[in-house]
């Protein structure tokens, strides 16, 4: 984030959303990855109460960290 000056997000989501508004990636993009920080925040902290169809849903939409490489690939040194 530092290079183009975005700011220094507090959290994974702020970093998806900074990524957004300086066009890296685009909404739809940025919504589900932020979804994706969610599921990654209750693996952590909640797991023991874990939805494992939803899990299964998430992990099947492997698509989406495909999408996010290839939109910020171009700007990775």
């Amino acid at each position: 984030m530092s290079l183009d000056n975005l700011g220094s997000p507090a959290t994974y989501s702020e970093r998806i959303t900074l990524l957004e508004k300086n066009g890296y990636i685009d909404s739809n993009l940025a919504r589900r990855l932020v979804s994706m920080v969610g599921l990654r925040n209750l693996l952590i902290h909640e797991y023991a109460t874990i939805d494992v169809e939803a899990l299964y849903r998430y992990l099947s939409e492997i698509e989406d960290f495909v999408d996010f490489v290839r939109k910020v690939r171009p700007y990775i040194g």
